[in-house]
């Protein structure tokens, strides 16, 4: 799942929340002037201001995670973004 817009609408935030609690994997939240580049089984998150973010978010153990994303030139292991 995937969710954009995520720092200027005001309510992603708190919907994004409510969803991932009936949903059991991972979502990815991204910001304006951030995106996540996906090449075949790889990864990266790029972004145009130091300021904007990707976050990877979900529900585990009844507790809430919103992980900040790394930023990278190097592409990841897609497998490893989906993991709780």
């Amino acid at each position: 799942m995937f969710n954009l817009h995520y720092d200027t609408q005001i309510h992603r935030k708190a919907d994004l929340k409510k969803m991932m609690k009936k949903t059991p994997g991972v979502a990815v939240a991204v910001d304006n002037y951030c995106a996540l580049e996906i090449i075949d089984k790889t990864y990266r998150i790029i972004s145009s201001r130091s300021s904007a973010n990707a976050y990877k978010v979900y529900w585990k153990s009844n507790k809430y995670f919103q992980e900040i994303i790394d930023k990278s030139k190097e592409y990841k292991e897609l497998k490893e973004l989906i993991r709780k």
